[in-house]
């Protein structure tokens, strides 16, 4: 009787065993679902926030540049308006004409238009990463004082991306991705048309 009831409790142990260990790797397989779960969670919820605020950051720049570009934009339209000659700290030499454009031409409105310089020279100190100027469509580009266009001297400012846009948009106007024509970099513009 002795042996028949050890046997029957080892098979007994036996099933527990079997059933602990079945349970173990349920419970294993479980725990790793779980965690994996909660780790693309997480990884998914950093990922956005990171995506967040880098959109914040860019939107911001976007910003910095828009404000100078409508404060100029507004100075300007109150310089045509008001049709008065400007004083500007710049030598009046310091102007760069488009193809067949001659100075004489654009003497009047230069001479109302030129302290425009002065302004794109202080945006310009404040914020190095841009560069600023000043397309008119009767073919002045004005520039802050240590900016050299004269390498684009063959580029008509006046049919690029950017000048066409904020014409016909009628408002800021931003380009996407392009090579600039002058350094070659990859840059992206915003405009704004004056009138």
């Amino acid at each position: 009787v002795l042996f028949a009831s050890t046997a029957s409790s080892l098979l007994q142990l036996a099933q527990v065993k079997s059933d602990l260990d079945h349970n173990q790797q349920q419970q294993a397989a479980e725990l790793t679902r779980l965690n994996t779960e909660l780790m693309e969670n997480t990884n998914a919820q950093m990922l956005t926030a990171l995506a967040g605020n880098y959109s914040d950051t860019i939107e911001s720049k976007f910003e910095a540049i828009t404000t100078p570009v409508n404060t100029i934009k507004t100075t300007l339209e109150k310089a045509y308006t008001l049709s008065q000659p400007s004083v500007s700290g710049f030598p009046d030499d310091m102007v760069y004409l488009q193809p067949g454009v001659n100075a004489s031409s654009v003497n009047e409105e230069f001479q109302i238009v030129k302290s425009v310089r002065d302004m794109i020279d202080a945006a310009m100190k404040a914020d190095t990463t841009i560069s600023m100027y000043y397309v008119t469509e009767s073919g002045m580009l004005l520039a802050e004082r240590y900016a050299d266009y004269s390498g684009g001297s063959s580029i008509d400012r006046r049919t690029r991306p950017w000048y066409l846009g904020a014409a016909e948009s009628g408002d800021i106007f931003w380009t996407p991705i392009y090579t600039d024509a002058l350094s070659g970099e990859m840059t992206i513009t915003c405009s704004a048309p004056v009138y």
